[in-house]
């Protein structure tokens, strides 16, 4: 992805811009503390100039936290994966991760669970994709929403 965006910025190829967050950061990083996780995301932000970093499941709460404060302060969205643990999942919600690559490992959601997402996602001007396309341990979210949208009518599905 990096060597495509580099053909494409210094103009041998044209092309659209490409997003990527590199290489994620792994549960083997033993963060011992907020400067080492700086350390890391500037690392990061400079070298693979990205702008959004993927943290898989990354130390205990509290290193996970100072990825979300590294991140902020520097300016990188971060990302995670919940590792098909619901508590999990609800904690990157409140701690302030950007994104998630994966639906939620349980259904049905409830409404204190939905609204969670939607308010702290507001609050942080963040773009929280739930990846409706995965179903971890649930019916595919994604195939629901489409044939209810068929059943409402639309220009493209009329009723």
């Amino acid at each position: 992805m990096f060597a495509y965006q580099d053909l494409v910025d210094i103009g041998d190829m044209i092309g659209l811009r490409a997003y990527s967050t590199g290489p994620g950061v792994f549960a083997d990083t033993d963060f011992q503390s907020l400067d080492d996780v700086k350390s890391v995301v500037s690392r990061y932000k400079k070298y693979y100039r990205t702008n959004s970093l993927k943290s898989y499941l990354v130390g205990n709460r509290r290193q996970r936290e100072w990825m979300v404060e590294s991140c902020k302060e520097l300016g990188v969205m971060p990302t995670t994966e919940g590792g098909i643990d619901a508590k999990l999942d609800l904690t990157h919600i409140i701690d302030g991760f950007a994104g998630n690559e994966h639906s939620f490992p349980i259904v049905p959601l409830y409404k204190d669970v939905v609204e969670l997402n939607v308010e702290v996602r507001y609050l942080l001007h963040a773009n929280f994709d739930r990846g409706l396309w995965r179903a971890l341990g649930g019916k595919l979210l994604l195939r629901d929403h489409r044939s209810s949208r068929r059943s409402e009518g639309s220009a493209f599905h009329p009723a």
